[in-house]
C-alpha cells in the first residue's frame, strides 16, 4: 500500500520533466530555425544591410532578455562567418572593413562581436546583482587564464607605448582578449549538462552552415579559379571542422549514442568533409590524428574489449589508404600527404616543401626576434625581426606581424612569462577535461567533454605550426576551456570517490545508460 503514492509522485516528477524538455528544446529548436532562416537568406541576398543589422540587433536584445540565448546567437553567429568564403558577414569584421555588410567608417577598429560582449557583461552584472539569480562561476582555469589576460595586457601597452601600430595591435590581440570573457560568459550563462550539451550543437550547426557557404562560394567559382585557390575558408576554419569529425567519432566508438544521433552526425559531415578535403589545411589535420589518439587511449581506458575490436580494422584501413594515396595529390589524398609530411618530409610535393621552407626560415627570425629581447617580448603593433627575409606574401596584409608559429608568438607580444602562462593554461585545462571525461558515465556528457578536451589539444597544435587566435576561433577555445574547467558533474554520472575536489557537482535526475 505504501508504494502507490510513491509510484505516483515518480510518474509525476516524470511528467514535469518531460514538459519541461519539450518546451526547452522547443524554444532551442525555434531558434535554431530562426538562424537557419538567416543563412538561407545570406545565401539567396549577398551582403545586405538588414540581415547582418537583424543579427546584431537580435544577439543583443537576446542577452538581455535571456542571456543562454544570446550565449547560442553569439556562437552561431561567430563561428558562421568567415573571412574568405563569406567577406561581407560582419559579426566579427570592424566596422572599418569595407566588406563588411556594416561598414560605418575607417577609423572604428570595433566589431559587431565586440558590442554584443560589452552588452553580454553588462547583462550579467546587472542581473546577478538585481536577481541573485546564480552564483558567479570561475572555476579553477580562471586564475591561470586571469594571469594570462594580464601579461597580454601589459604587452599591448608596452607595445603600443614604444610606437607599434595600434590598429595592428588590435587586430592582433582582439581574439586573445575575447578568450577569458567567453570563458566567463559560457560558465555564468549554462548552469546544467543540457544548456552545454545544447551550446555544442549550436556550435556544430554553425561549423556546417559555414560549410554549405564555403560550398556554395566554391562552385561559384570558374574552373581557372578553383584551380588557383589556396584555402577555402580562413586558416582557423578547418580546425573547427576538427570538432564536429571528432564528435562524431566519440558516437562511433563509445556506448551509449543512439543510431538517430550517429545519423544526424553523419549527415551533418558531409558538407563538412567536402570543405575540409577542399582546404587541405596539413596543421589541422596533424592535430585530428594527435586527437584521434588520444581518443584511442580513452577507449581503451573505458572499453578495453571494443578497443582490440576497432583497432584492427582501424589499423587495416588505415595502412590501405596510406598505400593507395603515399604518392597520389589529388583532393582525396590529402590525409595521406599530411602523414607523409610528418613521416616522410623530403619526398613532399614542391608546393609543401615551399610551405615548409617558408615556416623554417620564419621560425628562424622569431627565434632571433625572442634573443632580443627574451623577457619583455616587442610587445603588440611590432614586427617580428627579419635577419633572414621572408618571401613576399604581401596578399596577407599582417604577415609581417603575424607568424604562422602562434605559440612562439606569444613569447614575442607578451613575453616571456606570458608564455609560460599560455603553456600552462593550455595544459591545465587539457588536464581537467580528461580528468572530467573519465569520472562521467552518461554518453551526452562524455562526449561533451571529451570532445572539449581534444579541441584544446587539437588547437595546441595547430597553433604551434599555423595562424591561430583569431576571434572567430577563440570563441570556441574559450567554450572549451569553460566545459573543460566548469562543466557541472552529476552525482548519478561519476562514483563517490570520483569527485574532483574542484569540480561542480549538481544533483540531477538519473540519466538513461541506453
Amino acid at each position: 500500500m505504501s508504494e502507490q503514492p510513491i509510484f505516483r509522485r515518480s510518474s509525476t516528477v516524470g511528467q514535469q520533466r518531460t514538459r519541461e524538455r519539450l518546451r526547452w528544446y522547443s524554444a532551442y529548436v525555434t531558434m535554431m530555425i530562426a538562424a537557419a532562416v538567416l543563412a538561407a537568406l545570406a545565401i539567396k541576398i549577398p551582403g545586405p544591410f538588414s540581415i547582418a543589422f537583424a543579427a546584431l540587433v537580435i544577439t543583443g536584445i537576446a542577452w538581455i532578455v535571456r542571456p543562454i540565448v544570446g550565449m547560442h546567437l553569439t556562437l552561431f553567429f561567430t563561428l558562421f562567418g568567415d573571412y574568405v568564403t563569406i567577406p561581407w558577414f560582419p559579426f566579427t569584421k570592424n566596422f572599418s572593413s569595407r566588406e563588411s555588410a556594416l561598414y560605418v567608417s575607417d577609423k572604428i577598429t570595433v566589431s559587431p562581436l565586440l558590442v554584443v560582449i560589452a552588452i553580454a557583461i553588462v547583462s550579467m552584472i546587472i542581473r546577478h546583482f538585481a536577481l541573485h539569480e546564480h552564483p558567479f562561476v570561475f572555476g579553477p582555469l580562471f586564475g591561470p587564464l586571469f594571469a594570462l589576460t594580464g601579461f597580454l595586457a601589459f604587452g599591448f601597452l608596452y607595445g603600443v607605448s614604444r610606437g607599434g601600430d595600434l590598429r595592428v595591435a588590435v587586430f592582433e590581440s582582439t581574439g586573445l582578449f575575447v578568450l577569458p570573457i567567453v570563458y566567463l560568459l559560457v560558465s555564468n550563462t549554462c548552469h546544467s549538462p543540457r544548456q552545454y550539451r545544447a551550446l555544442l550543437w549550436s556550435a556544430l550547426l554553425a561549423v556546417v552552415g559555414q560549410s554549405l557557404m564555403s560550398t556554395q562560394y566554391y562552385f561559384a567559382l570558374s574552373a581557372a579559379e578553383r584551380d588557383d585557390l589556396e584555402a577555402l575558408g580562413e586558416h582557423g576554419s578547418a580546425v573547427t571542422m576538427n570538432a564536429l569529425l571528432v564528435v562524431l567519432g566519440i558516437a562511433f566508438l563509445f556506448q551509449g549514442a543512439t543510431r538517430a544521433r550517429r545519423m544526424l552526425l553523419l549527415g551533418c559531415v558531409i558538407p563538412v568533409a567536402f570543405v575540409y578535403f577542399v582546404s587541405q589545411r596539413r596543421s589541422a589535420f596533424v592535430g585530428l590524428g594527435a586527437a584521434f589518439i588520444a581518443m584511442a587511449a580513452m577507449l581503451y581506458w573505458r572499453h578495453r574489449a571494443r578497443f582490440w575490436k576497432v583497432l584492427p580494422v582501424v589499423s587495416i584501413v588505415a595502412i590501405g589508404y596510406l598505400g593507395a594515396f603515399w604518392n597520389s595529390t589529388g583532393q582525396l589524398a590529402f590525409p595521406a600527404q599530411a602523414v607523409k609530411t610528418v613521416i616522410d618530409p623530403e619526398s613532399i610535393s614542391a608546393s609543401d616543401r615551399g610551405s615548409d621552407l617558408y615556416r623554417v626560415i620564419e621560425n628562424y627570425d622569431l627565434n632571433v626576434t625572442i634573443r632580443s629581447s627574451r623577457i619583455l617580448g616587442l610587445g603588440f603593433g611590432h614586427e617580428f625581426l627579419q635577419p633572414v627575409p621572408l618571401p613576399d606574401i604581401s596578399f596577407f596584409e599582417f604577415y609581417r606581424y603575424i607568424p604562422h608559429n602562434s605559440i612562439l608568438w606569444i613569447w614575442i607580444q607578451a613575453g616571456f612569462l606570458g608564455f609560460v602562462s599560455l603553456l600552462f593554461v593550455l595544459g591545465r585545462a587539457l588536464a581537467l577535461g580528461a580528468r572530467k571525461a573519465r569520472q562521467i558515465a552518461d554518453h551526452r556528457d562524455f562526449a561533451l567533454v571529451l570532445s572539449s578536451a581534444l579541441f584544446v589539444l587539437m588547437y595546441a597544435i595547430y597553433a604551434y605550426v599555423d595562424v591561430a587566435w583569431y576571434a572567430r576561433d577563440t570563441m570556441f577555445l574559450g567554450f572549451c576551456f569553460a566545459v573543460c574547467s566548469n562543466f557541472p558533474l552529476s552525482k548519478d554520472s561519476v562514483g563517490e570517490t570520483d569527485v574532483a575536489d574542484d569540480a561542480q557537482v549538481i544533483d540531477m535526475a538519473p540519466v538513461s545508460r541506453a
